[in-house]
């Protein structure tokens, strides 16, 4: 799967109107991406304020909260950038929006597989990291509508690491888990 090729439908449009329909198509993941920084930092402060993840978990909780504000922070520069890096292609700018996509989903994905290995399923700290993480999930359908390769490499890293740690705990409450973890990614997957 190469992260740069065009949606399917663009190969059906004249020559001359492909340039055009990709740099739209962009443009629309750049409005719509703009949406979602609030949703990190809330996340962010909400685990910071509700829980101790901090404080029991400081190395693991920082990384991931560095690696997050990073990536917004270069996500908001290619936002910015986007006309001027896309005049002559959009293959490297889509690459990168794809490291800031890595770099988001990733420690979202961490912290929830952590979360349940390190609490349970009962506990208040795995329970907000899933109510926020099933959140971004959902919520990257409508973002990331422009590009279903960013979609699938978003989901890839939010859901499935809580799956095989549920696989890891084994019991009926990890298997029922681990089901609706399943159902949930390939439903938004599939849409």
């Amino acid at each position: 799967m190469e992260l740069v090729a065009p949606p399917p439908f663009v190969d059906r449009l004249p020559l001359a109107r492909r340039a055009e329909a990709i740099d739209e198509g962009n443009a629309e993941l750049c409005r719509r991406l703009k949406h979602s920084y609030y949703v990190y930092i809330a996340f962010l402060i909400g685990l910071l304020y509700s829980t101790d993840y901090s404080t029991a978990h400081p190395l693991l909780f920082w990384s991931c909260a560095s690696s997050i504000t990073a990536a917004l922070l270069g996500r908001v520069a290619l936002i910015r950038k986007r006309p001027e890096m896309c005049r002559h292609g959009s293959s490297r700018w889509i690459k990168l929006l794809g490291l800031t996509t890595v770099l988001l989903a990733g420690p979202i994905g961490m912290m929830l597989a952590h979360s349940l290995l390190a609490y349970g399923y009962a506990k208040w700290h795995f329970t907000i990291v899933l109510i926020w993480s099933t959140g971004i999930a959902a919520g990257s359908i409508v973002s990331f509508t422009p590009n279903y390769r960013l979609l699938t490499i978003h989901m890839l890293l939010v859901l499935p690491p809580a799956f095989f740690s549920s696989l890891w705990i084994g019991d009926s409450q990890a298997q029922t888990y681990a089901v609706a973890n399943l159902l949930l990614c390939g439903f938004i997957l599939s849409h």
